[in-house]
């Protein structure tokens, strides 16, 4: 079974943040061959939350942001290539939204 997990960047231990910055990269810059700067800052902020699900590993992940004027952004949703097709994005998007 997966779990959903989230918590603010500054909160995470050093193994899952490498884990979701690692399959942000797998996917965005390897596999979508989209070079830009991920890792853009926006992490750190006070704000931020990541959410992540997976069974012992981070098999997908999203980032919650507080805009200045109070609004969220969801961004950053990425599913590794071996969980997709399962819903976590999915799962991802209803948890940050709650």
């Amino acid at each position: 079974m997966v779990s959903i997990f989230s918590a603010p960047t500054r909160n995470l231990d050093i193994v899952t943040l490498h884990e979701i910055l690692r399959l942000r990269q797998d996917v965005f810059v390897v596999e979508q061959e989209c070079a830009y700067p991920d890792i853009d800052g926006r992490d750190l902020e006070p704000g931020t939350v990541q959410f992540w699900a997976g069974q012992g590993s981070v098999d997908a992940t999203l980032r919650l942001l507080r805009e200045d004027d109070g609004t969220e952004r969801i961004g950053r949703v990425a599913t590794a290539r071996h969980a997709r097709s399962q819903g976590l994005g999915a799962q991802l998007m209803e948890a940050a939204i709650a």
